[in-house]
Order: C-alpha cells, then structure tokens, then sequence
C-alpha cells in the first residue's frame, strides 16, 4: 500500500501504511498549522486529540485515498487548509 490521507465524511482519514491504527480526525474540529517545515495536524478542539506531522520533504510520499495519486508539498497543503481550521504557528 501507501501512506495516504484523505477525507470520509466529516472525517480526514490518515492511513500511515505502518500496521498502526487509522487516525479519523473530524473535520470542523481539526487544526492544521505548519511551522516551516512540518504540516501539522492536530485532531480535536484546540489542538487537542489525534497528532499527526508531515515532513513537507515527505509530502510526495503520500497519496490520496485511490493509494496511486501522489501529493506535492502544495497539494498537500492545500488539502489541509481546504479541509481543517488553520492555526499559524
């Protein structure tokens, strides 16, 4: 498989493709922030619950639900601020 992330439903879905559980964050609740070299998100009201961090480095090596659609650092990007709140950091 793939690392993949992507939405269901009012949830974003991240599928690290490392045996781990999927993290659901729920989609009005989340925060997105970036600190200059990681995107951040964070799965719950005020950053609380599920934590998940993306190198931008790594952003080709994750890919939408189909597992063949690869991500840019700005495609990434763009995904989180379309489907989370945003926090600057």
């Amino acid at each position: 498989m793939a690392k993949r992330i992507y939405t269901q439903g009012n949830y974003i879905v991240v599928d690290k493709d490392d045996s781990t559980r999927l993290l659901y964050m729920q989609k009005p609740s989340s925060v997105f922030t970036f600190d200059g070299s990681n995107y951040q998100l964070n799965g719950g009201i005020k950053g609380t619950g599920d934590y998940h961090s993306i190198p931008i480095s790594d952003s080709g090596n994750w890919y939408a639900e189909d597992g063949l659609t690869a991500f840019t650092s700005e495609t990434l990007k763009s995904f989180l601020l379309e489907n989370t709140g945003f926090s600057s950091a």
